[in-house]
């Protein structure tokens, strides 16, 4: 197994309901521009990381953990500033973290993995903290025929 760390400085955004527009009888869907915006830049930060390790065969499986980490509100008390440090305070308010791994899978597609779909297992979180996604990415070993 080979393990990679990544440390994305960028302020997790959720995979926003895609837009459509139609021309005569064609019709285009769209990611919003929020939603576009963030995963363009992913895929920069993405492909810097990219160069410094091997490329992942698109046959391997792979393991993915991943934390987003939102801004806590300016309206929180002290002791809700107090149990964030703890971990104790989590972000139990929209968007949903299904969302923002949907966005990270999407906007790393071709950078780090040929597909999302060689991704097998996930472990996600959301907290509260300096905005930043936080990454290990492990390639698991793919059974043979022979053993």
């Amino acid at each position: 197994m080979i393990h990679h760390k990544f440390r994305f400085d960028i302020e997790p955004q959720q995979q926003e309901r895609p837009r459509f527009s139609k021309r005569g009888s064609f019709v285009k869907v769209y990611d919003p521009i929020k939603t576009a915006n963030y995963k363009k830049r992913l895929r920069l930060m993405g492909t810097k990381f990219a160069e410094s390790v091997p490329k992942i065969d698109e046959k391997t499986p792979i393991h993915l953990e991943v934390t987003f980490y939102r801004q806590l509100p300016k309206s929180a008390t002290k002791w809700q500033r107090r149990l964030v440090k703890l971990e104790k305070w989590l972000p139990v308010t929209k968007p949903d973290l299904s969302n923002y791994i949907k966005a990270f899978e999407d906007g790393l597609n071709t950078v780090l993995w040929h597909d999302d779909s060689q991704i097998v297992d996930i472990v996600a979180k959301k907290r509260f903290g300096d905005p930043r996604i936080e990454v290990e990415l492990i390639e698991l070993e793919q059974g043979k025929k022979d053993g």
